[in-house]
C-alpha cells in the first residue's frame, strides 16, 4: 500500500512538471510569435527602402553616364564609372 501511494505522488509530481513545461512553452511559442510579425513588418519596411535606394543609385549613375561633370562627385562616394563616348575604343598597339 505504501508503494503505491509513492507511485501516485511520482506520477503527479511528473504531471505536474509536464503541464508547467507544456505552459511555459505555449507562453514562449506565443511571445516569438508576435516578435516574429515585428520583425516580418520591419523586413517589408527594410525591402522597400531598400528597393528605392538602389532606384534612386541606378538612376544617379545613369545620370552620371550621361552628364560627365558628375564623375569625380560619384568617384569620391565610392563610385567608379568610366564616361562613355560616341567615339570609337582605340586600336591595339602590336
Amino acid at each position: 500500500m505504501l508503494n503505491s501511494n509513492k507511485l501516485t505522488v511520482v506520477l503527479a509530481v511528473i504531471l505536474i512538471g509536464v503541464s508547467a513545461l507544456t505552459a511555459f512553452f505555449a507562453w514562449q511559442n506565443v511571445r516569438m510569435t508576435g516578435r516574429w510579425f515585428i520583425l516580418q513588418d520591419a523586413r517589408r519596411i527594410h525591402d522597400r527602402q531598400q528597393a528605392t535606394v538602389n532606384k534612386l543609385a541606378q538612376e544617379v549613375v545613369a545620370y552620371g553616364r550621361k552628364q560627365p561633370d558628375i564623375l569625380p562627385i560619384m568617384e569620391a562616394l565610392g563610385y567608379r564609372l568610366r564616361a562613355t563616348t560616341n567615339s570609337p575604343a582605340a586600336a591595339p598597339q602590336p
